[in-house]
C-alpha cells in the first residue's frame, strides 16, 4: 500500500514482506525502508532476515558520502529471549559491520533503559538487546521522547551512528499517518 501511495519518480522503496507462520493462514511481521530518490540513490538491497530485517546502502546524489539504513522489525517486548535474541543478534551484526554510516530505523519493540526506569518498569530481553545494540555499533538515539506505540511506550526508534548524530537531528512523531497501532516516526 505504501508504495502505491508514493510517486516513485519522488521516493525509493524496498522492503520484506511479513512470513506466515507454520499453521497461520496470516502474515506477522514485514519491514520497509523509504528514502528521497531526489537526495538518495540506492547502491544496494537485501533481505537479511525475511519479514525483519533489510539493508539497503544508499548514496547522496552528487556525493561520494554513503549511508546503510537497516530497517527491522523486532520481536515482540514479551516474546521469550530465544525468540528476541536471534533477531538481534543479526541486527548487532550488521549495525556494527555498518560503522560509521550505520541508520537503524524501525518497530523495535524494545524502549531505552531511561524511559523504561522513568516508568518504574522492568527492562525485557528486548530492551536490554536494544541497549546492546546501542554500545556494540556506536549508536545515538533520535528519541522522540512522546510515546510511539497506542499503549505509550517509544518502541519505534530511528538510531544513528554518533558520528552521524550531529547532522540528522531529533525524531518526530508524524500524527494520524498510520492507521494502526504504530505512529509514523521520521
Amino acid at each position: 500500500a505504501v508504495a502505491g501511495y508514493m510517486s516513485k519518480a519522488r521516493y525509493g522503496f524496498y522492503g520484506s514482506p511479513g512470513v506466515r507462520a507454520e499453521g497461520s493462514s496470516h502474515a506477522k511481521g514485514g519491514v520497509s525502508v523509504v528514502w528521497d530518490a531526489r537526495r538518495l540513490r540506492a547502491t544496494k538491497k537485501e533481505v537479511l532476515l525475511a519479514g525483519r530485517l533489510v539493508r539497503v546502502e544508499l548514496e547522496v546524489v552528487g556525493s561520494a558520502e554513503r549511508l546503510m539504513v537497516l530497517g527491522a522489525y523486532m520481536p515482540n517486548r514479551s516474546s521469550a529471549t530465544d525468540e528476541v535474541e536471534p533477531a538481534w543478534d543479526e541486527l548487532v551484526l550488521a549495525a556494527t559491520a555498518g560503522g560509521a554510516r550505520t541508520i537503524v530505523a524501525g518497530d523495535l519493540n524494545a524502549e531505552i533503559r531511561g524511559r523504561v526506569m522513568a516508568r518504574g518498569a522492568q527492562m525485557t530481553p528486548a530492551d536490554r538487546c536494544l541497549e546492546a545494540l546501542v554500545l556494540a555499533a556506536a549508536l545515538r538515539a533520535t528519541a522522540t521522547g512522546k510515546p510511539t506505540h497506542k499503549k505509550g511506550g517509544e518502541i519505534d526508534h530511528i538510531l544513528v551512528h554518533r558520528s552521524l548524530a550531529g547532522a540528522m537531528g531529533s525524531a518526530r512523531v508524524l500524527p494520524g499517518v498510520t492507521a494502526n497501532d504504530h505512529s509514523c516516526v521520521v
